[in-house]
């Protein structure tokens, strides 16, 4: 749904802080927080964690990027990487799919799309 998907996507952040903060992830072992349960909730989670993530690259070390890092489900890894590839894989490029996909959503109902890289079209020709 849109919804779960912006859900995802304010979410996403949250995932960039444990790959900053720990040398792990098992997404079965982890604490359950509620959905957002509306477009204003998940904006100021997104941003919330944006900003927490944002402090924590400011941080980040060029050593720090070549560690590894762990997604796992009790003893099965399922991806294993340097930290600074997960960072750009499984963080930042899965970041810019999902909000690509969430354009394509906006588009089809109708609603203008934001600029990512600059003015989208709908600012440019409205």
């Amino acid at each position: 749904t849109l919804g779960g998907l912006a859900t995802h996507l304010a979410q996403l952040p949250g995932f960039g802080i444990a790959m900053l903060t720990t040398d792990e992830f098992d997404p079965m072992n982890r604490p359950r927080t509620p959905n957002p349960g509306s477009s204003e909730e998940r904006l100021k989670l997104f941003d919330n964690l944006s900003a927490r993530l944002r402090e924590l690259f400011q941080q980040l070390t060029w050593d720090q990027t070549k560690t590894v890092w762990k997604i796992k489900s009790g003893d099965r890894v399922f991806m294993e990487a340097p930290r600074g590839v997960m960072l750009r894989s499984a963080l930042i490029t899965h970041m810019a799919h999902h909000r690509a996909q969430l354009g394509v959503y906006l588009r089809v109902l109708g609603v203008p799309i934001p600029g990512s890289y600059g003015p989208s079209a709908d600012e440019t020709f409205r």
